[in-house]
């Protein structure tokens, strides 16, 4: 007859057990907590940058547009304002205005709403100033700020202030334009008019003002 011999293995404790389950937990914190502090570090960069590009893209666009007008109709000169209103020579852009509606940079032309800025920014505190010395000598300060809020447990807000002055360019050619009423706030309404056909018409745009 054969005897079968149970040999003594070993278990684990409950006092390993334990320990694993504490060393666990821990490399789990520490792993997770990097994790996070990554992520929330990639949204707060993501964030500055949507700002950052959204601010420089402006600039260079506004940039573009003001000097290749013809003069400055409002502000007048050493004037400020929050609205930045152009004669160009092209009659079918004619006149040109830039403001901040609803948190969002926007340029008429003539009677046609452009969206300038994305709609993940809101940009805020559009100011205008007439630095021109002469109507030969036309130039302008714009600045505006640029937020985002960035999405974290705690919501936070990144923003920024962007300036530049910009000098006018106009072309040589003379324009003979229609004499339409310029831009400016009558009554609590920003209003002008433009020209069709030769025939000056209020334009079917208008802006509160103060």
């Amino acid at each position: 007859m054969r005897k079968i011999l149970l040999q003594h293995r070993p278990g684990t404790t409950l006092v390993e057990l334990l320990l694993f389950v504490a060393m666990f937990a821990v490399c789990a914190g520490v792993v997770l907590s990097f994790f996070y502090s990554t992520t929330e570090h990639r949204v707060r960069q993501q964030v500055i940058m949507f700002v950052e590009q959204g601010g420089l893209q402006l600039l260079q666009t506004l940039t573009h547009r003001i000097r290749s007008a013809e003069t400055v109709l409002d502000p007048p000169p050493g004037g400020t304002g929050s609205f930045l209103a152009l004669q160009v020579l092209d009659e079918d852009v004619n006149p040109t205005i830039f403001t901040v509606a609803s948190g969002a940079m926007i340029a008429v032309q003539k009677d046609a709403v452009q969206y300038l800025s994305r709609d993940i920014v809101t940009v805020t505190d559009f100011f205008v100033e007439n630095t021109s010395i002469d109507d030969g000598k036309g130039s302008v300060t714009v600045r505006f700020t640029i937020n985002n809020i960035i999405p974290l447990p705690t919501p936070t807000v990144y923003e920024r202030t962007f300036e530049t002055t910009v000098t006018l360019f106009p072309d040589d050619e003379f324009t003979e334009h229609c004499g339409c009423v310029d831009p400016a706030c009558n009554s609590g309404i920003y209003q002008w008019e433009v020209c069709n056909a030769s025939v000056c018409t209020p334009s079917d745009v208008t802006f509160p003002c103060e």
